[in-house]
């Protein structure tokens, strides 16, 4: 219950400060949040080994990533202030106008977003109710690893919105039709050799990971899925476009 409390403080407080993190995504300068991004990975991962070495628990290692955490958003706010001197932070009421719009996109947004939630992480219910509990394991390992490889296209694709939202602002849209482009093609060129290592070798990964009784079980789903990942990521830039085309309504419906 601690481990978990200290878990919700850290989301809590990445919250609160990801929108130091949204203006330095305005301004264009990915290359800060990377490098802070990349700070925040290496010092947690490193941090965690000589907890775990030492024998210490679950709250250890959830108040050092706390503390980690905590550390870079303060940098980030930091930092933020320094390249944009502008910037005020005020705490009053937020006019109508603003409300409004932020109504008219969060709305949708969290309408895809819920259901994007409901294609992807609900399966292990799925398989849970209508085969057998045994059959959930199977499917959660190998929906894990192609969860991997969703996660590293959208470390991508992160930068899509802000950068389609600047071109759509300037009607460049010859310029966004490239973005699309390429940034499809960025996706495909990091994402399918690890998707195509997954069809083909994916049961040797998980004979190595789980054990050959279960990998023997859990190969053909990991293909399957493996397929899957391949025709998403294939469309995976077309959100960030549709919302910086302030198409979230029809992405909202379609999803």
């Amino acid at each position: 219950r601690v481990a978990l409390l200290l878990a919700a403080i850290t989301l809590s407080s990445t919250l609160v400060f990801s929108v130091f993190s949204a203006v330095l995504s305005g301004l264009g300068r990915f290359d800060l949040l990377g490098t802070l991004e990349l700070a925040q990975v290496s010092i947690t991962s490193l941090g965690l080994i000589p907890i775990i070495r030492s024998g210490h628990g679950l709250i250890a290692m959830a108040s050092w990533q706390l503390s980690v955490v905590l550390g870079i958003n303060l940098l980030t706010m930091v930092v933020c202030f320094r390249i944009y001197p502008d910037l005020r932070c005020h705490f009053r009421k937020p006019e109508r106008v603003l409300l409004r719009s932020l109504w008219n996109l969060g709305f949708y947004v969290l309408v895809c977003n819920g259901a994007g939630q409901l294609i992807l992480y609900t399966d292990n219910a799925v398989v849970g109710a209508f085969v057998t509990a045994a059959a959930v394991s199977y499917y959660a390992i190998a929906g894990k690893m192609v969860e991997y490889v969703r996660t590293i296209a959208l470390s991508v694709l992160r930068y899509i919105m802000p950068l389609a939202s600047s071109f759509g602002a300037r009607n460049q849209y010859d310029r966004l039709r490239q973005l699309h482009l390429r940034g499809t093609q960025v996706v495909l060129l990091i994402t399918y050799p690890i998707v195509i290592t997954l069809f083909v070798r994916g049961s040797t990964l998980l004979r190595l990971w789980i054990g050959a009784r279960f990998s023997a079980e859990a190969t053909q789903v990991l293909q399957v899925l493996s397929v899957a990942a391949a025709i998403m990521l294939a469309n995976s830039s077309v959100n960030g476009v549709a919302l910086a085309l302030d198409r979230q309504r029809i992405l909202a419906f379609v999803t």
